[in-house]
């Protein structure tokens, strides 16, 4: 959902504990074209450090199949949490539509913008889950506010 400022995610995942190196990463696609691209955004939020980040895709990723592949903003534009109660983790993210970084989405009403989660539970690539699936992303349009 959005309020016209800022883009929020939420992400539930069936998890009794954080037992394990846990974080979510959500990448998007900037121009909606299906594609992955020189400095699209990529936003997540860290379990077990708390910590929010914001990265995109360097030139060196665009052809690298590894999800951690991402470099750091210069500016963190976004905020992030997440919480268990012993049967869930759930993860909140928002990150401005439109916030000047030129690594950032820069979306308005109406616009399309595409996205594929990764979630790391474990240790490794073996602990990760893409979905719908590694850079097969889902387009959301920004509604009306």
């Amino acid at each position: 959902m959005n309020d016209g400022t800022n883009l929020y995610m939420a992400v539930r995942v069936f998890q009794n504990s954080f037992d394990k190196a846990n974080n979510l990463l959500i990448d998007f696609d900037n121009d909606a074209d299906g594609a992955i691209a020189e400095n699209d955004d990529a936003i997540g939020y860290d379990a077990d450090t708390r910590v929010f980040f914001d990265r995109h895709v360097t030139k060196k990723c665009v052809n690298n199949s590894q999800s951690g592949c991402r470099a750091d903003d210069a500016s963190v534009g976004g905020d992030g949490g997440t919480d268990n109660d012993g049967t869930w983790t759930t993860y909140e993210l928002s990150h401005p539509l439109n916030g000047g970084d030129t690594k950032d989405i820069a979306v308005k009403k109406d616009d399309m913008l595409g996205f594929f989660i990764t979630l790391r539970v474990g240790n490794g690539a073996q602990g990760n889950t893409q979905w719908p699936g590694f850079r097969n992303f889902r387009n959301l349009t920004i509604v009306g506010f």
